[in-house]
């Protein structure tokens, strides 16, 4: 039995949206502690080297207090703030931003969001150096893009639609105000990614294809630490080029770019591209890739201390592929979990209906 037999077919990716697949967030706690993880992950080097936000080290003063600063700061990070102690009139202009950000970056991972707005707001009220305000303006879309992810899929399609024009009025300032400066690929690849997410939730894939190009382009010219190399922001523009390639038919296109998601994407994210590369991969028939996938999501699924809303998916594709190559005790068993324990109805109700279509055919054989 195959893949594409009856309930098991290929899946409408213009109805997922995008980051977790084809479930709802759990509840607000689960949105808290994914925007917490993916927010936190890239500026945490190690477990206590913090990697520098600045865009421009030419301020040779403000380059060493930041340096200061990261040490200082890393004694409690990510828990508790514990700032440089210096003497009064040591500080230089920028400080205050500088240390806003950094408040921002805790606030966010403590998943006291609003703080985080707040403070990056007030950098991009205060009138601080360009490369400062640029910074905040980027992890400002960040945070946005994200929960307008996370509104979508519990269909709070008002609260996403306000989200949505902040941060495409963020991505135009960002554009118009700091696209000519040496650093600007820091920025840009960013508000590109932001950009191609909010235009595949409005239903432009040709768009948002061409921003997610620009984005993956742009972050190649990237050279500031905490921006280059493995990236979540990356990574998530690597999986919505999966999902558009994958609506338009580009088998291995979508395959190549959930890939490179496993490879930048960490948490219930890693889960989500696991599960979106077994199932191309079985629409591929190559049944022993997606085993091989879909063993790694269910494992990660299973190393974190939340339950993800993958697993289900993951443990579907697993007994796809497992049936396809012969070993269908296995996949029943697979699909027996699913109707048991598994926590998304559909999901439920799919792995029974194909039991049943297990046990006619072993009838029909028998």
């Amino acid at each position: 039995m195959g893949y594409q037999d009856g309930l098991l077919a290929r899946r409408d990716v213009r109805r997922t949206p995008p980051h977790l697949g084809t479930y709802a967030l759990v509840d607000d706690r689960w949105q808290a502690v994914t925007i917490r993880k993916f927010l936190a992950h890239r500026y945490l080097l190690g477990r206590v080297r913090i990697a520098s936000v600045l865009l421009d080290e030419s301020d040779k003063q403000l380059k060493q207090f930041d340096e200061a600063t990261r040490v200082a700061l890393s004694r409690g990070w990510p828990n508790t703030w514990t700032p440089l102690e210096e003497k009064e009139g040591e500080r230089p202009a920028e400080a205050e931003s500088l240390l806003t950000i950094y408040r921002a970056l805790m606030a966010s991972f403590q998943d006291r969001t609003d703080e985080a707005i707040s403070g990056l707001r007030m950098v991009l009220a205060t009138g601080a150096v360009a490369h400062l305000e640029a910074r905040a303006l980027q992890f400002l879309a960040q945070i946005l893009y994200l929960q307008y992810q996370v509104e979508r899929e519990i269909g709070n399609a008002q609260q996403a639609k306000v989200l949505e024009k902040d941060c495409r009025e963020l991505c135009d300032r960002g554009f118009r105000d700091y696209a000519g400066y040496s650093w600007s690929r820091s920025l840009t690849y960013l508000l590109h990614v932001a950009l191609g997410i909010l235009d595949y939730g409005d239903g432009n894939a040709m768009s948002a294809r061409v921003h997610l190009k620009l984005a993956l382009e742009h972050h190649n010219q990237v050279k500031t630490e905490c921006d280059r190399g493995v990236n979540h922001n990356v990574g998530m523009a690597h999986m919505t080029l999966g999902y558009v390639d994958q609506e338009q038919a580009h088998c291995e296109g979508a395959i190549a770019h959930y890939r490179a998601a496993t490879r930048m994407l960490g948490g219930v994210y890693l889960a989500s591209a696991y599960s979106f590369l077994s199932s191309a991969l079985l629409n591929a028939g190559n049944a022993r890739q997606a085993k091989k996938m879909a063993e790694r999501g269910v494992k990660r699924c299973r190393d974190q201390s939340e339950r993800s809303p993958c697993l289900d998916d993951l443990k579907v594709n697993l007994a796809a592929a497992t049936i396809s190559l012969g070993d269908t005790k296995t996949g029943r068993r697979l699909l027996e979990e699913v109707v048991t324990r598994g926590v998304h109805e559909e999901k439920r109700r799919q792995a029974g209906d194909w039991l049943v279509q297990l046990e006619q055919r072993s009838r029909g054989s028998g």
